[in-house]
């Protein structure tokens, strides 16, 4: 679960920061003036789209994440509303075996 938060973040983060750490020098070493290059770097300044774009990204991956547990909840019986299942001993041989099926059809 940490890495499926950690991987979008991090290709996001170098989406905002690479080309401020690439074309932001190279180009603002072009200008001739304080002014010109204060204006080039803040016409190629893309971190304005970092701070709006991070917030939706921590927003999609929690909803994913809570989605997610819901269906794990779902799938497997947990939680107070399948304890009647579970004492009856209706889920607990079957779910083992189709979760060990799934665990490795995954692979």
């Amino acid at each position: 679960m940490a890495t499926a938060l950690i991987f979008p973040l991090a290709l996001l983060h170098g989406a905002a920061y690479f080309p401020m750490a690439v074309l932001m020098p190279a180009l603002s070493l072009k200008a001739y003036s304080e002014v010109e290059r204060f204006k080039v770097v803040a016409y190629t300044d893309c971190m304005p789209i970092y701070f709006v774009a991070l917030p939706v990204l921590l927003w999609w991956r929690n909803g994913a994440q809570q989605n997610s547990v819901k269906k794990l909840v779902q799938t497997n019986f947990l939680g107070a509303e399948f304890a009647n299942e579970r004492k009856q001993g209706k889920v607990e041989t079957a779910k083992h075996f189709e979760v060990l099926e799934q665990m490795f059809k995954a692979k």
